[in-house]
């Protein structure tokens, strides 16, 4: 609680409402206070200030409102010490204004407040009600409580010049002021007479008992009815207890199902990533063992194609061993015929003829050490062998020597073309000449 002091003053003001920023205001409120009055720097920043309540303050006077003079329209200082009402001159538009519960002994100082309506001086010392003049918009005035106007003999609430007071159109009005005013000897310019007092108070004990009767009536109606609310309130609190302890078991039942489920989750979890893990070990094998068949097969491929080409390569040597052959044959038939056109140079030979067997005669096989040497060569296979023959470390097709025209011993060469030919070496020497 803030430490009240003497004075209201700015830093109060901050305290009270909690902002520090006094131009936001538009309302101040204060309650069970102790400052004898407004300190002139308290309100001059409050320049949107509209109402202004201080209840049971202890102020002695009414002050320092000067800053809020223009905005102020709400002004509540009840149940203070004030006496006089001053320092409302200012207050240009102010609308209510409440001193009840004061000591306030004249109505006074309201001459600037022209746009008044609402005035509360109950609870105070005064003695006579005027100054009010001014007030062309007044519309609530509250007075009660002024018994200490012991001699108050007349009372006029009806003048020919000044109108009439809307209270008199009641129609207790009369007796309700007779009653309440033992002093009161005039009311509205007519005698009250012993009489007509006793008739009003006849009539006000009257109404007092019915109305007191209707407060017993009010007051059973309300008891039972607060005895039904009760009874409900009872029951919805013992409903609501129930309710209230089914709602903690569901919620405990939901934690229980939601703790259950995230413990299955995670296992689940912890599960498909071992899984995954697995599958991912199993894909990089396979994707190894892919890569590796791939890579066998290329090559197995690769060598596959190598031999083709090889093989090939040797086709083609071979082809053009049997074209340089054939080219040479067809030359030296050629320049034997053109040597020789009265003789016979060449004739072929069939497989029968005894020629024929004595030229095959004279080819060897090859030993193994020239074998090896064709075979590392690479222009010889195994199914090759048959069908080739070496002759002095030259290769020939067995169809081309055994096809070759050739002359037996009878016939003469010349020696341009092979220098001598003998049965044993001269057919070997000639064909070898031939096929160079």
């Amino acid at each position: 609680m803030a430490d009240w002091t003497k004075l209201f003053t700015f830093t109060t003001v901050t305290e009270v409402t909690g902002e520090a920023e006094h131009e936001r205001l538009e309302e101040i409120e204060v309650i069970f206070g102790t400052f004898e009055r407004i300190d002139a720097n308290a309100l001059w920043k409050c320049k949107n200030l509209q109402r202004l309540a201080m209840i049971n303050c202890s102020l002695t006077q009414i002050s320092n409102l000067e800053a809020v003079g223009e905005s102020l329209v709400h002004l509540c200082l009840s149940n203070q010490n004030i006496t006089k009402m001053s320092g409302l001159s200012t207050l240009r538009q102010l609308r209510h204004l409440y001193l009840q519960q004061n000591r306030i002994s004249r109505i006074e100082g309201l001459e600037s407040c022209r746009h008044l309506r609402t005035l509360w001086l109950y609870d105070n010392c005064l003695t006579a009600v005027g100054n009010l003049g001014y007030c062309t918009d007044l519309r609530e005035l509250w007075l009660q409580y002024l018994r200490k106007l012991i001699v108050l003999g007349q009372l006029t609430f009806e003048d020919e010049n000044f109108g009439s007071n809307p209270i008199v159109t009641h129609p207790d009005y009369r007796s309700l002021a007779i009653t309440t005013l033992n002093q009161l000897r005039q009311l509205d310019g007519i005698p009250i007479h012993a009489e007509e007092r006793t008739t009003a108070e006849d009539q006000f004990f009257t109404q007092t008992m019915e109305f007191n009767d209707q407060i017993a009536e009010l007051t059973l109606a309300y008891q039972q009815e607060l005895r039904s609310i009760t009874t409900r309130n009872e029951r919805g609190v013992s409903h609501t207890h129930t309710l209230q302890q089914e709602l903690i078991q569901a919620l405990n039942d939901v934690e229980a199902c939601v703790t259950a489920g995230q413990s299955k989750i995670q296992e689940e979890k912890l599960r498909q990533l071992q899984l995954r893990e697995q599958h991912s070990q199993l894909l990089r094998d396979n994707v190894t063992k892919l890569q590796e068949d791939i890579c066998a097969s290329i090559k197995e491929h690769f060598e596959q194609e190598e031999k083709a080409l090889q093989e090939e390569e040797r086709d083609y040597e071979v082809m053009e061993l049997e074209t340089m052959a054939e080219q040479n044959q067809a030359l030296a038939i050629a320049a034997l015929q053109n040597a020789f056109p009265t003789k016979i140079a060449f004739q072929q030979l069939l497989q029968h003829m005894p020629d024929y067997r004595y030229i095959a005669e004279s080819f060897r096989r090859p030993t193994n050490q020239q074998q090896e040497a064709v075979y590392a060569t690479g222009h010889l296979d195994d199914r090759e062998v048959d069908t080739f023959t070496l002759l002095e470390g030259m290769a020939f097709t067995r169809k081309f020597c055994l096809n070759l025209c050739c002359c037996v011993q009878s016939v003469e060469i010349s020696p341009v073309v092979i220098p001598s030919l003998k049965p044993d070496t001269t057919t070997l020497k000639f064909l070898g000449a031939i096929c160079c």
